[in-house]
């Protein structure tokens, strides 16, 4: 596990909504994916 599923995994705990968090979440990581240089 990476440092930003970690992340991501403990920002959804603590919103407790599992199913928008996990969008927001996928949605961040793609986000993070389009930034990072290839």
């Amino acid at each position: 596990m990476t440092s930003v599923e970690i992340l991501v995994h403990a920002t959804s705990v603590m919103c407790g909504e599992g199913s928008r968090s996990r969008i927001m979440g996928r949605r961040m990581l793609r986000n993070l994916d389009r930034s990072k240089p290839v």
